[in-house]
């Protein structure tokens, strides 16, 4: 038998060991609160442990509406930059153009990494472009742009041209007696994304639009469903990627990374060896294209309709390039900004009052930190997380007059000159920007001008009247159905 006073010696070590090192860790996160306040840098207090974006974190708020709210902050709405915490780590909120122009291009050597990450065991969401380390990055971005061309987006033109024309007979077969019809756009540019990613990128007719339950839309559906669980693995994703392996979150889900898998094994496997890191880029460019399009084109769609004189304007462009085209829609017609001017006006507002994401993360990996010389003499230290607050940036009335107005003329000729420079961020800045711009640029106008050739867009007795973003959406969703009324009125 034991002997009953080594036991209660041995028990009273472990509970004294277990209490310093509680104290101890206590003392240490308390400490960790005080790190911008003895650098003389303002910056937002946040409960110990969680956080400046707790209550996105338990879905009291989306993360757009807490990123807009921490930096309407009376104690920071007025500064260049600010402290925040993403849980325990420090982390530089920074609203100053010109810094925010030397982080993302200028200084970009000493930026080149975003926070965001992943662990090795989520290996597409390791390895996708978006989230890739140096020096992997740069050779994985060299790799993909010329797929972005100008001309292999012409050759990949009548792809877009077929499946828009799929997106119209789709509203036309669901018009009643009246021809008009109530639809949810947000569902519709789904379907239209998903054919459009399935063939452009994977070679496959997925007939979303002929099957709108089809596996690829489900996936899809599935990848940005706002569950709880999707929302802790995309907040440690962003947030927290040390925690990543520790609970095994993922970029992507593992029906999604499976399904991927499956459907372009065979086409890796033919033209390269190292396949998951070019299988990682095909599973980025489904998720990304198909999220970041089908909802920058459902709110253009949304907006549109609740403007007369907006769409009106906008359908009298489009007819004059009908009758110019003998009614085809062209690729120097979509893509040329002098051939439908108001388009890219309203699809610039759309990005600026929804952008895709909240935020732009980047880490500093200068090894030696980072001067913010001459507007504050903090160096920025190796490995701190940054955040540009583009929501936050695009809704501040001193960028934006009336910030929350849909208004398109911001982004005309006359008025463009007056937006400041680095206070737009519709597809982020600089050499780490948005490697599929122009692609999705030719996927929403597409969709818009082919959808309007035929039908007139108006609110629907269930349109809401202002967007009010979910709640537990890590990227940004109306929390309501985003109906609209679809009245045949053919151009041409």
């Amino acid at each position: 038998m034991e002997n009953p006073f080594e036991f209660s010696l041995l028990l009273n070590i472990f509970v004294a060991l277990s209490f310093i090192s509680f104290v101890t860790f206590l003392i240490w996160i308390f400490r960790r609160q005080d790190y911008f306040k003895n650098h003389n840098i303002p910056y937002i207090n946040s409960f110990p442990l969680l956080g400046s974006y707790t209550d996105s974190l338990f879905g009291r708020t989306s993360f757009y509406y807490n990123v807009l709210g921490i930096c309407n902050r009376a104690e920071v709405k007025e500064k260049l930059f600010f402290g925040i915490f993403l849980f325990h780590n420090p982390c530089l909120m920074i609203k100053e153009p010109e810094i925010i122009k030397r982080i993302l291009v200028k200084d970009f050597q000493s930026f080149n990494n975003r926070y965001t990450n992943s662990d090795v065991h989520d290996v597409l969401g390791y390895y996708e472009l978006f989230i890739l380390k140096n020096p992997l990055w740069k050779k994985m971005r060299g790799k993909l742009s010329p797929f972005f061309t100008s001309g292999r987006l012409k050759s990949m033109f009548y792809i877009l041209d077929k499946i828009s024309n799929d997106l119209v007979d789709f509203i036309h077969k669901r018009l009643d007696d009246d021809e008009k019809v109530e639809l949810e756009i947000k569902h519709l540019t789904a379907l239209y994304s998903t054919d459009v990613i399935a063939s452009c990128v994977y070679g496959i007719d997925a007939k979303s639009l002929e099957n709108p339950k089809g596996e690829f839309r489900e996936i899809g559906r599935l990848m940005f469903e706002p569950t709880f669980w999707r929302i802790l693995e995309y907040t440690s994703v962003f947030l927290l990627p040390q925690i990543t392996k520790l609970f095994g979150f993922k970029a992507f889900t593992e029906k999604g990374d499976k399904f991927i898998r499956e459907t372009v094994t065979q086409a890796m496997i033919e033209r390269e060896k190292n396949i998951d890191i070019l299988m990682a880029q095909a599973a980025v460019f489904f998720l990304a294209g198909y999220e970041t399009s089908s909802t920058t084109n459902a709110f253009a769609m949304y907006e549109i309709a609740k403007s007369k004189e907006i769409q009106d304007r906008l359908r009298n462009e489009i007819r004059e390039v009908l009758v110019k085209n003998d009614g085809k829609v062209t690729y120097d017609s979509i893509m040329n900004a002098t051939e439908i001017p108001y388009l890219n006006q309203i699809i610039n507002e759309t990005l600026r009052l929804y952008p895709i994401l909240p935020i732009l993360d980047r880490v500093c990996t200068k090894s030696d930190g980072y001067s913010l010389e001459p507007f504050s003499d903090f160096k920025i230290p190796c490995g701190m997380p940054i955040h540009i607050p583009v929501y936050a940036i695009h809704l501040d009335e001193k960028n934006f007059p009336e910030p929350l107005k849909f208004d398109p003329e911001r982004f005309s000729q006359d008025n463009i000159q007056n937006i400041k420079p680095f206070t737009f961020f519709p597809f982020g800045h600089g050499p780490r920007n948005c490697i599929g711009e122009r692609f999705g640029l030719m996927q929403v106008k597409t969709a818009i001008v082919k959808v309007l050739k035929d039908f007139r867009l108006e609110p629907s007795p269930r349109t809401p009247m202002e967007i009010v973003i979910e709640k537990k959406a890590f990227l940004i969703q109306s929390d309501k159905e985003l109906l609209v009324d679809l009245i045949k009125d053919p151009l041409y």
